[in-house]
């Protein structure tokens, strides 16, 4: 392991009441999780503090995706998928039409699409310009997880032990993957080659061109819960990276070299929480700083606090931060810049029906000079 590496905790919080199930970020550096007590609550990483709850879904978060800074998209046991605009984090759209849990989403790099897996066997394609379903596939068994290419010319649907891979010009399966132990996660390293874990703590990547395996190897851990894929420009070479995280505690970088298919463990923490989810910042190229979230469930605690933690990438120095939480109370922060007003939107906006209210605060100056609050209400 390189000694120039290191992991140390900055930024630790509690507010959700069950088990932290999905974690997305976004271009503007705002966390949302969500968990099985039903809600979603959002993050300024730049401030480190919370920003509120979002209560629409009536059943388990399953899966958070982003696209850009404008839009969020959220599924649900409760078989819905929302959409929420980014700025006023109003739910523009509630898409219906799977008869179970969704399970899965993944938004195409255009945003024009959107495909989305679910307990009820199907695989659904999603126009989010007019916010209706395109059409629908029938599996024959019910799928775990869909991932787009960064390219949006292909997309891996998990099944148990299989990935199929779905060419988009065919409409077909250009290559299927047999694995010989549980998928719990996958990413693209970059378009036309992908990388996925599970059971026994084994990576392998493979070259969907030329559809063979081109690496292995073992993290040795139990489970990996959690992985995502990092381009990381440094000085004049590009490098891979691969961050895992693991059901005994373990999260993991490795030094992933596609050219001559090897992996270098470069930095190492175990946090001592079941870790059940990560995503990393979608930036494509990182110079010098990346951050990387990671969630855990310790089930120790009677009343199931998680915690997030993250890592910032900076030339060689890795760090894992964390910070004091805020009140258990306090869902948004005193003080939020005014959002940005946007041209316009694909979707058209529908009457909010979310339960809870977010109280914001904005502060403005008066001619004098002094500062005034006003408080409204969204």
């Amino acid at each position: 392991m390189d000694d120039g590496w290191k992991l140390n905790v900055s930024f630790t919080d509690h507010s959700h009441s069950g088990c932290v199930k999905a974690l997305a970020l976004s271009d503007k550096n705002i966390l949302a999780s969500g968990s099985s007590d039903e809600t979603i609550r959002l993050f300024n990483l730049g401030s480190k503090v919370e920003m509120g709850s979002l209560l629409q879904h009536q059943g388990s978060i399953t899966a958070i995706a982003f696209h850009g800074g404008l839009h969020m998209f959220s599924c649900s046991e409760d078989g819905t998928i929302c959409i929420w605009k980014a700025s006023s984090w109003e739910c523009i759209k509630t898409l219906r039409g799977h008869k179970g849990p969704v399970r899965s989403i993944s938004v195409h790099p255009s945003g024009k699409l959107a495909l989305s897996i679910g307990g009820d066997k199907t695989l659904r394609t999603w126009n989010l310009i007019t916010g209706r379903a395109a059409f629908v596939t029938n599996l024959k068994t019910a799928a775990d997880l869909v991932k787009w290419s960064p390219d949006g010319s292909t997309y891996a649907v998990v099944t148990d032990k299989n990935v199929s891979i779905y060419q988009v010009e065919t409409a077909s399966v250009s290559y299927k993957i047999q694995c010989n132990f549980r998928i719990h996660c996958i990413d693209f390293i970059q378009s036309g080659m992908l990388a996925l874990g599970g059971e026994g703590g084994t990576v392998e990547l493979y070259n969907l061109v030329k559809q063979e395996k081109c690496l292995e190897y073992s993290t040795n851990t139990n489970r990996i819960k959690g992985m995502s894929c990092l381009h990381c420009q440094h000085d004049t070479n590009d490098r891979h990276f691969v961050v895992t995280a693991s059901s005994d505690g373990m999260l993991k970088v490795w030094d992933t070299n596609i050219t001559n298919c090897g992996a270098q463990l470069v930095a190492e923490v175990d946090t001592k929480f079941r870790l059940t989810c990560l995503t990393v910042s979608p930036k494509k190229h990182v110079k010098h700083k990346e951050a990387t979230r990671v969630s855990a469930d310790n089930k120790e605690i009677i009343s199931h606090t998680t915690k997030n933690k993250y890592i910032d990438v900076k030339d060689k120095d890795l760090k894992l931060k964390t910070s004091k939480r805020k009140s258990e109370n306090s869902d948004v922060p005193n003080k939020r810049s005014k959002p940005k007003k946007t041209k316009h939107s694909q979707l058209k906006p529908q009457k909010s029906t979310c339960k809870g209210s977010t109280e914001l605060t904005s502060v403005k100056k008066s001619k004098k000079g002094k500062r005034k609050r006003k408080n409204s209400k969204d």
